[in-house]
């Protein structure tokens, strides 16, 4: 006696006629989602493409591993007070030594790196496409800060309440977009 699920035969099938597809729309808001590299010229010409990840770190005087570098002291519970040893104790000339050497050898090629700050997204920036800039621009201009008359315009094609065009304008006011 043979035991068949009911649609199983059907699904088999259409999974085989299933394709991935990659539409051009797909690929472009890939690209979208990437972030900007910002353009490290001598960090790239620094890097050696044969030698591994934490070698080509280690090499630019970059932490690998954030816990290994800075290492967090180990409390025995079963140590007692009288038991614990005081750690040695560097003096001031020996730290301003050791900061001076690993600060000059970062020195040389920290200075010569060179990037636009622009690359780089600041947080808490706020963007507004040139459609909605013109959007509010014009309604600001028309009605003010009447956002009850705004809410209802015909112009208003994103459907935001009244609150939303107030939330909106009031930040649009204290960007850079918004000239008077």
């Amino acid at each position: 006696a043979i035991e068949r699920k009911m649609g199983k035969i059907r699904k088999r099938k259409s999974k085989r006629q299933m394709t991935v597809q990659n539409t051009r729309h797909a690929q472009k808001g890939k690209k979208l989602n990437k972030k900007p590299i910002p353009n490290l010229l001598d960090l790239r010409a620094r890097w050696n493409k044969r030698e591994t990840l934490k070698r080509n770190m280690q090499a630019l005087g970059i932490a690998y591993d954030a816990n290994k570098a800075v290492p967090i002291a180990q409390i025995n519970p079963k140590t007692t007070a009288e038991e614990e040893e005081e750690p040695e104790m560097m003096t001031i000339e020996d730290a301003k030594r050791l900061a001076a050497s690993s600060q000059q050898s970062e020195e040389k090629w920290i200075d010569g790196l060179s990037f636009d700050s622009n690359d780089l997204d600041q947080p808490g920036s706020i963007h507004f496409s040139e459609d909605f800039a013109k959007f509010l621009k014009k309604m600001i201009e028309k009605y003010g800060t009447d956002y009850e008359r705004m809410q209802r315009d015909k112009k208003n094609l994103y459907q935001l309440t009244s609150k939303q065009l107030e939330r909106k304008c009031r930040v649009f006011a204290s960007t850079k977009l918004h000239s008077p």
